[in-house]
């Protein structure tokens, strides 16, 4: 096994046993599309510019235009921030009680026991709080009419049936290492900021912004949970013994195929 995916944790954190089970990361054409906008969206975020396949940038400056976000880049992402970073935080496979002389870097490192990934935005308030912000550019799913296909009555007509979440221990990962890069142990700001590609209406709107607020005993709680997390699954490398716990997250698994516990669930 190599590295751990800092995107995978929300799924891991919730069932450690799907790390067992082999990942199918194999893309559809619709899902390749998204994955050039997303770039497309970010270069635009570091630089101001667009660029990108001309069809996908003719529908992105319409997006601008429409959103009224085209003058609005630095009101979301202000100046004096970094864009786009490589962390990797180490949460174990190495003997009891051994740890590598470093345990958080601003590098990937693709190795067991670690998990490595980029965040998007890092940005120091005037109060001296640490900020990073997450940009997301996958679907919105609205709530549909009562009775519909997948109407889920806890939610309004509307409301986005899976929310991007600023408490997700992707996010919290990064907090935890750019704290520890940083030496801050102070409150961590980390927002998400999710710009949908689809439906169409809310690529042609402003994005929108969850916060949510960590400190530093949370952070190094998770570093816990994280290490914890990594142990489960040492402790269950075989299909007998693996912990699989199905739930909504089987929708995004990208071990969804080779389970069965997700394919009962369904």
């Amino acid at each position: 096994m190599s590295e751990l995916r800092a995107s995978s944790l929300p799924l891991l954190m919730k069932c450690t046993g799907s790390l067992t089970l082999p990942y199918d990361y194999t893309k559809s054409e619709n899902a390749e599309k998204g994955a050039t906008w997303g770039t497309l969206l970010h270069t635009w975020v570091q630089t101001g510019l667009v660029r990108g396949p001309k069809q996908l940038c003719n529908l992105f400056e319409k997006a601008l235009d429409l959103s009224g976000m085209r003058g609005r880049r630095l009101e979301f992402w202000p100046e004096g921030g970094s864009h786009e970073g490589e962390v990797s935080v180490f949460v174990g496979g190495m003997g009891p009680g051994e740890a590598p002389e470093i345990e958080v870097t601003r590098r990937a490192i693709k190795q067991e026991g670690w998990v490595t990934g980029h965040y998007d935005y890092q940005h120091w308030f005037l109060d001296g709080e640490l900020w990073i912000d997450d940009l997301k550019t996958g679907k919105y799913y609205p709530n549909p009419l009562p009775g519909s296909q997948g109407w889920n009555p806890d939610l309004d007509v509307g409301e986005n049936r899976f929310p991007q979440d600023p408490k997700s221990a992707q996010l919290k990962t990064y907090a935890l290492a750019i704290s520890e890069l940083e030496e801050y142990k102070g409150d961590v700001w980390i927002s998400v900021t999710h710009w949908p590609r689809l439906p169409l209406i809310y690529r042609h709107a402003p994005p929108t912004r969850l916060w949510h607020r960590w400190s530093h005993a949370d952070l190094m709680g998770h570093w816990t949970d994280l290490k914890v997390m990594y142990a489960t699954h040492e402790a269950n490398q075989t299909e007998s013994s693996m912990i699989l716990d199905p739930g909504d997250h089987c929708r995004f698994c990208p071990a969804r195929n080779a389970c069965l516990v997700a394919k009962e669930f369904e």
